[in-house]
């Protein structure tokens, strides 16, 4: 199932030659967005091609979703993308994650986060494709515009514009 936006089904016809040529059939189906989210939601989907973007500046944002399932079962009706792919994260993981997440060495929880990401690239079965990569331009006589580093970090309230 995928959103039946242009990029997006590129994407999935690629994948679906690909996985042709090691013998593999994928079927393509196209939908809206909202109705891959909701079978997505509903841990309908056997492979998922989205986005995520971090809610806040801080690495525990993309681990805690990516790394911690507290319970895989269908009923347990988790918002974390580990539950929603059906991964049953090792209980060893969800410990490193709630370990790093009140780390005061600043240096210490970098390494702690460093080494979670390691492990979960060799483990996972979450594979991310591609990283969005945004341009924004600014007029010269605006001043103090920042995108943010996450969803939930750009502010307009500081801009300011001369003449």
């Amino acid at each position: 199932m995928v959103r039946d936006i242009r990029e997006y089904v590129d994407v999935a016809q690629t994948l679906q030659a690909s996985m042709a040529q090691a013998g593999l059939t994928l079927e393509i189906q196209q939908m809206t967005g909202a109705q891959v989210l909701d079978a997505y939601r509903a841990r309908q989907v056997p492979i998922f091609i989205g986005e995520w973007g971090p809610d806040y500046a801080d690495p525990q944002t993309n681990v805690s979703t990516f790394a911690l399932n507290a319970n895989n079962a269908d009923d347990a009706k988790l918002s974390e993308l580990a539950w929603r792919n059906s991964w049953a994260v090792p209980e060893e993981m969800q410990a490193k994650v709630a370990a790093a997440v009140v780390e005061n060495d600043s240096d210490k929880r970098k390494q702690m986060y460093l080494d979670i990401q390691q492990e979960y690239r060799e483990i996972a079965p979450i594979v991310p494709l591609f990283q969005r990569v945004g341009q924004d331009g600014v007029r010269k006589n605006v001043d103090h515009w920042t995108a943010g580093g996450a969803v939930a970090s750009v502010y307009y309230r500081q801009i300011t514009k001369s003449e």
